[in-house]
């Protein structure tokens, strides 16, 4: 009976190839999701449709906040996590809203700031926003390295 023997290191070479490709364009579209989250963010704190008393504006004032934003980036195969975190010392009263003693004096009438979510409207869109588009950023990117790995 003839032997068949198939050689199947062709085979491994190329699901290398696929899955690099895969890496190359997953990592490459998280940093472009990065680089353009940023200036989202700051387009949703500078709008002016956020509730302030009896009107709206906008939440940038002095540009603590804004400048008080980090994008950290933690990667773990084809899984990403983009942190955005605020430092400002106001910055989740300002977010998710509340009570405050007007300049910290226990003794005045504690003052209500409405909620003003400029994270959640920038990625899951709310209050008139758009999502945040991180498919766009992963299809391109994708495809550009296969595009780049195959030709």
């Amino acid at each position: 009976m003839p032997s068949v023997v198939f050689n199947t290191s062709a085979l491994v070479a190329g699901e290398q190839r696929v899955q690099s490709a895969l890496q190359q364009g997953f990592q490459a579209s998280v940093e472009s999701s990065v680089r353009r989250l940023g200036p989202a963010l700051d387009g949703a704190m500078t709008s002016t449709i956020w509730p302030y008393r009896n009107d709206t504006r906008d939440i940038y004032k002095t540009g603590e906040l804004r400048s008080s934003r980090q994008l950290n980036t933690s990667y773990m195969n084809l899984r990403a996590v983009i942190e955005i975190k605020y430092t400002s010392d106001y910055a989740n009263i300002t977010h998710y809203g509340g009570y405050i003693y007007p300049y910290g004096n226990k003794a005045a009438t504690p003052v209500y700031l409405p909620a003003r979510p400029w994270v959640r409207a920038t990625i899951i869109g709310t209050n008139g926003f758009a999502p945040f588009n991180f498919k766009a950023d992963l299809t391109n990117e994708v495809r550009t390295a296969f595009v780049n790995k195959f030709g």
